[in-house]
């Protein structure tokens, strides 16, 4: 038992001089302070903590926001509504991305987009904030998700 307690105590330590600690924090006053689509509704926030691994291996810690979006709004109402609020603070990116078609044709032809959706990448110092509107724009619902880093610029 002396031994699982003495593990633990090295563990905690190392956790916290790892800088992780206020990581977690840094991300949920970033989250706190970025403006929200008036109307929407918060389903689900989820803390996580992944590896990136080229060149090393480093924790990154960040929080993924599903929204449901108010009637009526598009998925590029939801774009809009974000690069109008964080510009010219935030710099960000468009990015358009298609869904293709399933071909069952031999030889396969060169798929025409049958959907499209409508994302933003943002960056502010070492901040990094992405919407995404693969729900909105592929037709599967009516949510979108802001996922917010407050370290994701910097090098792993």
């Amino acid at each position: 038992m002396r031994r699982v307690v003495v593990a633990l105590i090295v563990l905690s330590f190392l956790f916290l001089a790892s800088g992780l600690e206020g990581y977690p924090l840094e991300n949920e006053r970033l989250l706190g302070i970025l403006p929200e689509l008036p109307g929407a509704a918060r389903k689900d926030v989820d803390h996580y903590v992944w590896y990136p691994c080229e060149g090393g291996c480093h924790h990154k810690h960040a929080i993924l926001v599903i929204y449901e979006a108010p009637a009526g709004v598009t998925d590029q109402d939801v774009i809009d509504f974000y690069l109008q609020a964080l510009t010219p603070e935030w710099r960000c990116q468009i990015e358009k991305i298609g869904m293709l078609p399933m071909l069952e044709e031999e030889p396969p032809t060169t798929p025409t987009p049958i959907a499209e959706s409508v994302h933003a990448a943002c960056q502010k110092g070492s901040a990094q904030l992405y919407v995404n509107t693969d729900d909105m724009g592929f037709g599967y619902g009516h949510t979108f998700e802001v996922n917010v880093d407050s370290r994701g610029a910097e090098p792993r």
